[in-house]
C-alpha cells in the first residue's frame, strides 16, 4: 500500500508542530473532537511506531475506526501539527508514533479503567498481528524439494 501522505506534507506539518509544541497539551487537545481525543489517548497508550495503514488497523481493532481514508489523513496531519504524534521518514515510508509528552499526559490523566481498555486494545492488535505473521508462515507455499527431510 502506498503512503497517502507525501513526505513534503508531513515535513510541513512537523514544522508547524514544533511551533505548537510550546502550547500546553490541554490547549492542543481542545481543538479535537471527543472521539479524536479518545483516539489520541488510545494511540498514546499503544506507544508503537506504525504506518498510516497501521494506524487505521489499530483503530479498527480498537472500535475507534475512521469513516474514510481521507479522515485518517486529516487526523494524522492535525495530530502532527499539534505535536501529539511524531514522525519518522525512512525513504518513501512514513512511520508515526505518539509524542512522549502526550503519552505521559494520558498515562497521568486517564482513569485506570480507560487505560486498561486502551492496553487491551494494544494487546488485541499485537495478538492479531502476530497471529497473522504465524499464519502466513504456516501457509507459505513451498516446493516439495524444500520440505523433504533426510
Amino acid at each position: 500500500m502506498t503512503e497517502p501522505l507525501s513526505p513534503e506534507e508531513i515535513k510541513q506539518a512537523t514544522k508547524i508542530g514544533l511551533q505548537n509544541k510550546i502550547k500546553p497539551i490541554s490547549s492542543r487537545l481542545a481543538e479535537f473532537s471527543p472521539y479524536s481525543i479518545d483516539q489520541i489517548g488510545c494511540f498514546s497508550i499503544f506507544n508503537q511506531s506504525v504506518s498510516s495503514e497501521g494506524i487505521e488497523l489499530f483503530f479498527i481493532r480498537s472500535d475507534l475506526p475512521f469513516p474514510s481514508r481521507e479522515e485518517t489523513c486529516e487526523w494524522i496531519l492535525h495530530s502532527v501539527k499539534d505535536a501529539l504524534i511524531q514522525v519518522n521518514i525512512d525513504g518513501d515510508r512514513i512511520f508515526y508514533h505518539p509524542d512522549e509528552e502526550a503519552k505521559l499526559y494520558f498515562e497521568k490523566e486517564l482513569p485506570e479503567v480507560t487505560k486498561s481498555r486502551y492496553h487491551q486494545n494494544a494487546d488485541r492488535f499485537y495478538f492479531e498481528w502476530l497471529t497473522s505473521i504465524e499464519r502466513d508462515r504456516y501457509f507459505e507455499e513451498k516446493p516439495a524439494s524444500q520440505v523433504i527431510k533426510e
